[in-house]
């Protein structure tokens, strides 16, 4: 990234003033919005428009508090709820909400366990430990330096302040002007707004307003443009050519039901495309195992279920956790005989099973642009240690194009399209886990 950018320089602002009041007054191709028009209000459709990834203006290893750290203060484990309970809308410094660096300084630690913490990358939420550095950073006062090297990729830093994706998305462009902010800060980080949970009319609207502010068109999402639409520089979405597979799977979205149910209702739209009156989600709910969810014994040892034997706590419950693959395939089995399941499996292992009609129920984040955060963990009932990846999520392949995926997302019951490579980078993390059949040729 250009330090220039990131460090919010002020260089070319008069031209770029000029610019901006040029392009507000110009519609282009007669098919821009206004400006200044509201946004739609709900870009990720039921999905939360919260997520660290998108509203945080650090990234995510300074955004998400390791339990390690918590423990260090009286209070912990609650001071993040009630910190940001009387902070701003927009986090743009980062005293403004509760990350790492916020922690630090508002509590009296010991420096010396502090950097012990830090530095120990098994007690941190990615499993990647601070450098020295960093660490340097995190307990000093300077907030510009802090902010401008934990910045997330798609934040625009200004002195002590970043403005992340959320913020650009929900204000104006005279307000974007306002802030000091010019076309070519946008484009500098434009590239890292691409963001495949955008449903279509907000990734639409979000990919005019930058063309509007900067003349360039990057799209935010992939394939948001149907066929034969006029993109806002004039092009003509064309059909994509190719080889490719597109299977006739129903979308149907897990809210408000089974808030923490997506592996369920996953498994819903799956025995539905063959037909299986009996494979209902309330069916599915009650074949499927279920243990405790986590919890402090009377010791003091957090201990809970094991996702790879039942699902952890309960799919109807918003606080719970979830389950893997093998609980999964056996109430696949009772319904319905001849699931396969697999572990390690590869995006290619994926296509394979769609070139033959079956679509595959498959795992990997809600938010694949993001590192996997392993911020809890707990004993079995066998005394094993379960490291839960946070934001675990189960959706239905249907389909693929050139190097992109197609899959139906109970999340926001909709349809997602999105890179193979984005995709295939958490799904290897969490095990290459996939469910489905081999009945169609």
């Amino acid at each position: 990234m250009d330090g220039d950018f990131r460090d919010g320089a002020a260089r070319n602002q008069g031209a770029a003033a000029d610019r901006t009041k040029n392009l507000l007054k110009t519609d282009v191709l007669g098919n821009l919005p206004d400006p200044d028009a509201a946004m739609p209000g709900d870009p990720f459709g039921t999905a939360s428009t919260t997520a660290p990834y998108y509203a945080m203006p650090c990234n995510e290893r300074l955004s998400s508090l390791p339990e390690a750290l918590m423990q260090m203060a009286e209070g912990g484990y609650a001071w993040e709820y009630e910190y940001a309970a009387d902070k701003p809308a927009y986090a743009l410094a980062l005293m403004d909400y509760a990350n790492i660096y916020s922690f630090i300084h508002t509590h009296a630690l010991d420096r010396d366990a502090l950097r012990r913490v830090l530095s120990d990358a098994d007690r941190m939420v990615h499993r990647k430990a601070f450098t020295r550095e960093e660490i340097d950073l995190l307990l000093g006062d300077d907030r510009a330096a802090a902010i401008r090297h934990f910045a997330s990729p798609g934040t625009i830093v200004l002195g002590e302040k970043g403005y992340s994706e959320k913020w650009m998305y929900d204000h104006t462009i005279g307000e974007w002007a306002a802030a000091g902010i010019t076309p070519d800060m946008v484009l500098a980080v434009q590239e890292h707004y691409y963001n495949p949970l955008f449903t279509r009319k907000a990734a639409k609207a979000f990919s005019r307003k930058l063309y509007a502010f900067t003349g360039v068109l990057i799209p935010v999402r992939l394939n948001q443009w149907d066929e034969g639409e006029t993109r806002p520089d004039g092009s003509v979405q064309e059909k994509t050519e190719g080889s490719g597979v597109l299977l006739d799977v129903i979308e149907f979205c897990q809210y408000p039901d089974y808030p923490t149910g997506c592996e369920s209702v996953s498994l819903y739209m799956l025995l539905n495309y063959y037909g299986v009156a009996d494979g209902t989600v309330e069916r599915i709910y009650d074949l499927l195992p279920m243990g405790a969810q986590p919890y402090d014994d009377e010791t003091g040892v957090r201990r809970g279920a094991n996702p790879e034997r039942e699902f952890v706590g309960d799919p109807r419950s918003e606080n719970s956790y979830g389950v893997f693959n093998r609980p999964i395939a056996r109430v696949a089995e009772q319904l319905m005989p001849g699931v396969q399941t697999r572990e390690g499996a590869a995006v290619d292992d994926i296509r394979a099973i769609l070139d033959t009609g079956n679509p595959v129920l498959a795992w990997y984040v809600s938010a694949p642009m993001r590192d996997i955060m392993y911020r809890w963990s707990w004993l079995d009932e066998n005394g094993e240690t379960v490291h839960w990846p946070g934001g675990e999520h189960a959706v239905v392949i249907c389909g693929y194009e050139g190097d992109t995926l197609t899959y139906r997302d109970p999340n926001a019951g909709a349809t997602v399209v999105m890179g193979a490579d984005a995709f295939a980078r958490s799904f290897s993390e969490l095990g290459g886990r996939i469910v489905y059949y081999s009945v169609r040729k």
